[in-house]
């Protein structure tokens, strides 16, 4: 079988495509390959005053949002659609991040305020809605699907960290067995969560997919389920409209 490499700069068909296309050749004369690609076209992305940017996520409408850093080294959350640039600052926030965009272009992250707290938030519309349940010292939100549902960790008074999710003001704790610090980093819309979490014996990190399964409420209101290993608390909780 002889191979051939060949160098391609353009296709008429994909003409953002910069790459290399591999031949093969078999006895029989067929050939067969494949195309590794390289780059396709790029766009850039600096909302004006910035020194640094870092774009967390972008839907299926090509919708992006992210983070941006000015000289005073503040950071100011943002979207950005067809060259567009909303900026996005929760009322009493000095820095702000946005971590991810679902389709209905509702953005969810996180911010800092002068106290050095940090606090989940949403955003859709103009309209932020604040995530910091009681009890809960710091929120960080990481994800949010086309649901709503949005996924990420918190830290309690202990300075334990936490992963849980939020679908429409319900609160669903996971903490996988032997973990002492849980990070959520992605739900998709059927749910299901995706992160890490530190062994409390061997201090190795390990990552981890969870789903839970609803229980009937008990007498309390409260649920449980059970997690790919491991078990969920579900409790109520209040969000705040802050804008």
């Amino acid at each position: 079988m002889y191979y051939y490499s060949i160098n391609v700069v353009s296709l008429s068909y994909l003409p953002s495509i910069i790459g290399k296309l591999f031949l093969s050749k078999s006895l029989s004369g067929i050939l067969a390959g494949h195309l590794s690609v390289y780059a396709t076209t790029i766009r850039t992305t600096n909302p004006p005053g910035s020194t640094f940017t870092y774009i967390s996520s972008i839907n299926d409408n090509g919708e992006v949002a992210g983070f941006y850093t000015n000289n005073l080294n503040q950071e100011t959350g943002f979207t950005e659609l067809n060259g567009t640039i909303t900026t996005i600052n929760p009322p009493g926030s000095t820095n702000t991040e946005i971590k991810s965009i679902n389709d209905n272009g509702e953005v969810a992250g996180y911010y800092e305020n002068s106290s050095n707290q940090y606090f989940g938030f949403t955003e859709l519309n103009g309209i932020i809605t604040k995530i910091n349940p009681l009890g809960f010292i710091s929120t960080f939100i990481n994800s949010i699907n086309d649901n709503g549902e949005v996924a990420g960790s918190y830290r309690d008074s202990s300075n334990q960290t936490i992963g849980f999710t939020d679908l429409n003001g319900t609160i669903t704790t996971i903490n996988p067995p032997g973990s002492i610090n849980t990070q959520i980093n992605s739900i998709n819309n059927n749910g299901e969560v995706a992160g890490f979490y530190t062994n409390s014996l061997s201090s190795e990190s390990i990552g981890f997919i969870a789903t839970s399964v609803p229980e009937p409420l008990n007498i309390l209101g409260a649920t449980t389920g059970l997690v790919l290993f491991g078990t969920v608390s579900t409790a109520l909780k209040r969000r705040k409209l802050i804008k």
